[in-house]
């Protein structure tokens, strides 16, 4: 029985703030039920922002010239969950932006079921129009809050999933349901044996340290891979070890096995060797969220 892999898309998210001066061209801006969208277009490259408080958050960049080589750096972090899991049947992907993450599983892993879980309609749209974005029998997107998926998920004996991962953004912030423990909880009871969830996160946010923590009470094992302002954490159920040299093997052989066309190994090689996080201190609950956090500060 083939297990799904989902990705979770609500702003793929990269963060960076983009001035006024010197835009790219500027071929939508909208308003949505959840976010103030623009599609902006630089030779071949287009970009997905979100407004949020006047400042422009780049969410998803896709070049259309060379559609499988990631223009940000956390997209291909997001791949360091096939050093554990190198053939995953099913992915989630919470959060969809311009779709070039789950473009990507598709494309290199052709036998998987990639669904993605994105709660905007008009960015589902604009992925399609603007970003080269095409669903397909193994590549579908479900327009649904990522909670309430995975929620409604739970309550069926299958769907299973071998790789959940975490990408959803709203304008410069993680949806704040989508941090909890009892989120992450959830998650977890949706993988199958041997299966983990990857969470990419913004080191700069005032929330980070508490989302590290939060994932450390959930998981046994949390691995983290750090580059371009970003963390990618892979989160298992059980206790697992391997040396950055194993990982280093496990990626040529997945570059050889796939022919990515960007570095696995360098990948590997961003693995974190040291926590950047405070240990010890709160975690984020359905009951204590970031807010409560942000107001205060």
């Amino acid at each position: 029985m083939s297990i799904p892999v989902i990705a979770i898309a609500g702003g793929a998210f990269l963060l960076v703030s983009w001035s006024s001066a010197g835009r790219a061209e500027v071929l939508v801006e909208t308003e949505s039920l959840y976010h103030h969208i623009i599609v902006e277009s630089e030779g071949s490259v287009r970009h997905l922002l979100f407004r949020r408080r006047g400042v422009d958050h780049s969410e998803s960049s896709v070049d259309l010239a060379a559609p499988l080589k990631p223009q940000m750096r956390y997209t291909e972090l997001m791949f360091s969950g096939l050093f554990y899991c190198p053939e995953p049947k099913d992915v989630l992907v919470i959060g969809l932006g311009g779709g070039m993450l789950s473009r990507l599983y598709s494309h290199y892993l052709p036998r998987a079921n990639v669904v993605t879980v994105e709660i905007d309609p008009k960015v589902h749209e604009l992925a399609k129009e603007h970003f080269g974005f095409v669903e397909g029998e193994r590549n579908s997107v479900v327009i649904r809050d990522g909670r309430v998926y995975v929620k409604r998920a739970l309550r069926k004996e299958s769907p299973r999933f071998d790789l959940i991962l975490l990408d959803a953004y709203r304008g410069g912030f993680i949806p704040y349901h989508l941090t909890t423990k009892e989120f992450l909880e959830e998650c977890k009871q949706l993988l199958r044996p041997g299966g983990l969830v990857v969470s990419n996160m913004r080191t700069d946010f005032e929330t980070y340290d508490y989302q590290r923590r939060t994932m450390d009470k959930v998981f046994a094992t949390c691995r983290a891979f750090r580059g371009g302002g970003n963390t990618v954490v892979c989160a298992f159920p059980v206790k697992t070890m391997a040396p950055v040299d194993e990982l280093q093997k496990r990626a040529r052989e997945l570059m050889k096995r796939h022919r990515f066309e960007f570095d696995l190994v360098g990948v590997a090689n961003a693995r974190e060797e040291k926590p950047d996080y405070t240990v010890n201190g709160e975690i984020f609950t359905d009951d204590y969220a970031p807010a409560n956090i942000l107001r205060r500060k």
